[in-house]
């Protein structure tokens, strides 16, 4: 008899010590069902293709982020972002073929910060508990879809911009693309020669704002240690494509101008798109 009890005392320990196992690698969720953990933190890299005024053969530049989220309700989140990178453009370099050449080029060394929201579609209709029971693709990939909208400020800051207006053939003929075409952010001064004569200077912008409204973001959130680990925190591997919509025509550093100084009608604002990698920490 009392050889069966210590052999039931001694089973229920060991079933009690799975329990805890399985525990510690299920992740901790709410009495709702809903993890428990609150907090994304995500940094990483890529790469930005900017469009704007200039027929571009390579628009191409890096850039970096980092980007914090609150989980408000389900898969509902609003958070911060910063950015930083390069947005670069060099226009066609054959002026033998009118229709696509275009001699500007920019290289703006450009820092973000705005407001998200992100929503992850499928969260909303699964909890964790359901989760950890579902197979792969729920788990990985449908639940880790989201899409996001926001806004920020841009700061841009133009280490280079083309504004030579005049060029030469093969025979060393100049000829005139029109400044119009290269103007950009600026202001006039007046100088005076010390003769009396006033001339006027455009001096251009090595710093301007714009406004980014709206940033439209489409991801994947793909966690890598969620259903192994036994801390209260785990990583995922995050993708990301984010459009940026300028409310001006300055990211690429022109402003270019019709016969009569004025912006053409038809005229677009710049925009960039922001392809990304990175790594996430939940907790």
């Amino acid at each position: 008899m009392k050889l069966n009890i210590v052999r039931g005392i001694s089973l229920l320990f060991l079933l009690s010590g799975f329990s805890a196992q399985a525990q510690l690698r299920c992740p901790p969720i709410t009495q709702s069902g809903q993890a428990s953990q609150r907090f994304d933190v995500s940094a990483g890299v890529g790469v930005t293709l900017l469009y704007g005024d200039i027929n571009a053969n390579k628009n191409q530049g890096l850039a970096g982020f980092i980007k914090g989220d609150y989980n408000i309700y389900k898969g509902f989140y609003g958070g911060v972002e910063g950015q930083f990178g390069k947005l670069k453009a060099k226009g066609f370099p054959n002026y033998n073929v009118p229709s696509k050449w275009d001699p500007r080029e920019v290289d703006n060394s450009y820092f973000t910060l705005g407001l998200n929201v992100t929503a992850y579609p499928y969260r909303f209709f699964v909890n964790e508990r359901d989760l950890a029971r579902k197979g792969f693709f729920e788990r990985n990939i449908l639940n880790g879809f989201n899409i996001g909208l926001g806004m920020g400020v841009l700061f841009n800051n133009y280490k280079y911009v083309n504004r030579e207006p005049t060029y030469y053939d093969d025979d060393g003929m100049p000829f005139s693309v029109g400044e119009n075409i290269m103007n950009g952010p600026h202001q006039v001064i007046e100088l005076d020669d010390g003769f009396g004569n006033i001339t006027q200077e455009k001096i251009f912008s090595k710093k301007e704002k714009s406004t980014i409204l709206p940033k439209l973001n489409i991801g994947f959130s793909i966690p890598l240690n969620k259903y192994t680990t036994y801390q209260n925190y785990y990583y995922s591997l995050v993708i990301n494509s984010q459009f940026n919509f300028s409310n001006n025509d300055l990211l690429d550093g022109y402003d270019p101008l019709n016969s009569q100084g004025q912006r053409p009608d038809g005229a677009k604002n710049d925009m960039y798109n922001f392809t990304n990698i990175g790594v996430k920490v939940t907790f």
